[in-house]
């Protein structure tokens, strides 16, 4: 039965994989490159670095729409004064 169903916990592995596909894709946002740079960059690393490494312009367009862009917005709303001129 275990072999069909994984764990919750994730390992040190997944983790450092986890960071890297996050990383990228603000990388690219910070630099102002197009998301179609993804597509490249992720075959390089795949090649170069980590097999597992899958993080092109599909992935990188949802981290950036689900996890940064929200977070940005939540830090401008905190930062912003809400005093009414």
């Amino acid at each position: 039965m275990e072999q069909f169903f994984q764990s919750s916990s994730f390992a040190n592995t997944e983790k450092q994989l986890a960071l890297g596909e996050g990383l990228f894709p603000f990388h690219t946002i910070n630099h102002n490159q197009s998301l179609r740079s993804m597509d490249c960059t992720s075959q390089i690393i795949k090649t170069l670095k980590d097999k597992k490494f899958a993080c092109a312009r599909t992935k990188s367009d949802a981290i950036i729409c689900n996890v940064f862009s929200p977070y940005s917005f939540l830090q401008c709303i905190l930062i912003l004064p809400t005093t009414k001129i």
